[in-house]
């Protein structure tokens, strides 16, 4: 699919992840998005919290890219690097990715912002693999860690409509992820379509307008 954003269950997800952060969502001060497959809902994300935040009298909140996911390990040097020089400056942090699927990968990167000293954040991710009733193994143990470390997990779907719209999607995002590189942050596409960003881009724009209004109403800017 060249345009993810026209999978009616995506836009349910979105839809239903954003729904459940709405009460507090100006209380995000950062966004880290958990490359490459978590851009575009960061993106989106960022977006709609900009606009309460404003229609609140706030300043817009700053957007950080880092190679998360798969192999994550590979890359516990540059990201715990990254996170010390700009600790003091996060407030509360708000992780998007695209699926958690066994969490793994998602509790290692929260042990290392811990390790940090980074304790302030959740997690919001598009799509959870399985309904946490299930006590599917081993995300069933990994969900358990979150809980036990009050670190909140906000999901929009259970199942991988996350996965489907965003993994491996380079010619979307402008981006690409090599899962065995060293560095924090993913390198820039080369095979990427500029028209084709620039149209998912402009998807993005109606599609947090539309988000907004729906969520907060009409009459709030």
């Amino acid at each position: 699919m060249e345009h993810p954003f026209d999978d009616e269950k995506l836009i349910v997800a979105l839809g239903q992840l954003l729904f459940k952060i709405k009460d507090h969502i100006d209380s995000y001060d950062t966004i880290i998005s958990d490359e490459a497959s978590g851009r575009l809902p960061s993106l989106l994300i960022k977006k709609v919290i900009d606009k309460k935040r404003h229609q609140e009298g706030k300043t817009s909140i700053p957007l950080h890219f880092i190679a998360g996911g798969h192999q994550v390990d590979y890359r516990e040097k540059s990201i715990s690097e990254f996170l010390e020089k700009n600790k003091n400056n996060f407030g509360k942090i708000l992780i998007v990715t695209d699926l958690i699927a066994t969490g793994i990968s998602m509790r290692q990167l929260a042990t290392i912002f811990k390790s940090c000293g980074v304790n302030d954040f959740e997690i919001a991710t598009v799509s959870l693999a399985n309904d946490p009733e299930e006590q599917a193994l081993p995300l069933s143990e990994n969900l358990t860690f979150f809980q036990k470390n009050n670190i909140p997990l906000i999901y929009g779907d259970v199942g991988k409509t996350g996965h489907y719209s965003f993994y491996r999607k380079n010619s979307q995002t402008g981006v690409e992820k090599d899962i065995l590189q060293r560095e924090a942050f993913p390198s820039k596409s080369n095979t990427a379509p500029q028209n084709t960003i620039n149209k998912i881009r402009g998807s993005i724009d109606i599609l947090a307008e539309e988000f907004y209004q729906l969520i907060f109403g009409t009459n709030k800017k």
